[in-house]
């Protein structure tokens, strides 16, 4: 279902109000940055060692850096990679991994929530990403961040904590009945309708390209400075960890089960090009 214009009305209007303060086009990195690493690398469903280890990467694998966190000991960093051909988010030790480029501290909200509905705990903000945890309705959780139409949340696994993401519709309470606030969404996720859909480093389809992104694959994009100031025909993205930008007719609000079913039903909403 198609979000409604109001929040982008807002966020325009808040662009506006703090037009100075946005940084130009490219100018700084709202994104990750790649990580180097000597491998292997062992990562965690959350920033400690009382969190579980689900997987472990050798030395040549490609890892995006995407936010430090303190652990009781030392620093964690957030990462994306690819791992059984779906995309994971994890968090491995700081020490061993040198970034290409800055990254700043995790501002998570920890809210104490509860699921309005069951919910699948997803690996990354993608519903092909592994699912890590089902959990029912009623289920108290803490909600860390928005990524796109998720939510980023912890949640206990058996006797540990672990960390991951569900749609945020699992968090669309009647703030009448609940009594609870709620942080706004920002953001909203826009899904790959071609066969695959190129993530550029600029709006340019001559600049890098920093990922190919399959058919239905979630990216996320923010109602902010880059959005509002976007070339004709560009969307600023996040996916895999890292900003780029994809050419807007590769992408839609709408999910299809077909690259031939998107150019269909979109060509009939006047939607859709080539």
């Amino acid at each position: 279902m198609r979000k409604t214009t109001f929040p982008r009305l807002i966020a325009l209007a808040l662009t506006l109000l703090a037009l100075s303060t946005v940084p130009a086009l490219a100018s700084w990195n709202p994104g990750g940055t790649w990580a180097l690493h000597d491998g292997p690398l062992a990562f965690r469903t959350g920033p400690g060692k009382q969190y579980a280890q689900c997987c472990e990467l050798p030395r040549d694998a490609s890892v995006v850096a995407i936010e430090l966190e303190q652990g009781s000991q030392s620093p964690w960093v957030l990462c994306e990679f690819r791992f059984s051909e779906s995309r994971v988010r994890a968090y491995a030790e700081f020490t061993g991994i040198r970034l290409e480029d800055d990254i700043p501290y995790a501002e998570h909200s920890r809210l104490p929530r509860r699921l309005v509905s069951a919910a699948q705990v997803f690996a990354a903000p993608d519903l092909h990403a592994e699912v890590r945890k089902e959990l029912p309705e009623g289920e108290e959780v803490l909600f860390l961040a928005f990524e796109g139409d998720y939510c980023f949340i912890e949640f206990t696994d058996g006797s540990q904590p672990c960390r991951g993401y569900v749609r945020e519709e699992c968090f669309m309470v009647d703030l009448g009945e609940f009594a609870e606030d709620f942080p706004d969404n920002d953001s909203m996720t826009l899904y790959a309708i071609k066969e695959t859909s190129s993530l550029y480093s600029d709006p340019d389809e001559r600049s890098e390209v920093l990922f190919e992104m399959p058919f239905d694959a979630s990216a996320t994009l923010r109602f902010d400075g880059y959005y509002e100031r976007a070339p004709e025909g560009w969307t600023p993205l996040l996916y895999g960890g890292l900003f780029g930008w994809g050419r807007t007719r590769d992408f839609s609000d709408l999910r299809f089960d077909s690259p031939e079913q998107a150019a269909e039903i979109l060509s009939m909403m006047g939607e859709y090009e080539d």
